[in-house]
C-alpha cells in the first residue's frame, strides 16, 4: 500500500465514523473499525466501478437499510480510494440531512440520511 492510499483510507474512515455517529448508529471507534474490517462484498461495488466507462456513469444508486448495509458499502468503497492522489472525504451535517461525501480522482461517493423522513440513500458516480 502506498502512503497516499493509507492517508486516504485514514481520512475516509474518520469521516465515515463521524457520519455513523451523526446518524445515531452508536458505534464506538474500535467497534466501527472492527466491523468495517471483517465484512465481505455484498454489492460488488468495485466490480461495477470497473464496468463503468465514461464520466457521469452511475455505479450504484438507491436506498440502504441501516448499519447492516452501510458497513458493506463503506468497506467496498475503500477499494475505490486512490493510490496516487489525495482524496477528499467529509461528513456534512445540515438541518434536514447528514451527508458523507468522498471525491477521488475517478469517483464521487455520496451517502445521505434524511433526518425528516429517516430515509438513507447512496449514489456512486464515475468522475472521469
Amino acid at each position: 500500500m502506498s502512503n497516499t492510499y493509507r492517508i486516504n483510507q485514514s481520512t475516509f474512515l474518520e469521516a465515515a465514523h463521524q457520519f455513523v455517529e451523526a446518524t445515531n448508529q452508536n458505534k464506538a471507534k474500535e467497534e466501527f473499525n472492527k466491523d468495517i474490517e471483517v465484512v465481505e462484498n455484498r454489492f460488488n461495488i468495485i466490480y461495477l466501478a470497473h464496468q463503468a466507462k465514461g464520466a457521469g456513469d452511475i455505479i450504484i444508486s438507491g436506498r440502504y437499510n441501516g448499519w447492516d448495509d452501510l458497513k458493506y458499502i463503506l468497506t467496498e468503497c475503500t477499494g475505490l480510494l486512490d493510490h496516487n492522489y489525495v482524496d477528499i472525504a467529509e461528513c456534512i451535517k445540515g438541518l434536514n440531512a447528514i451527508r458523507f461525501e468522498v471525491v477521488t480522482a475517478q469517483f464521487h461517493i455520496k451517502i445521505q440520511k434524511d433526518l425528516k423522513t429517516n430515509r438513507e440513500a447512496v449514489i456512486i458516480k464515475r468522475r472521469v
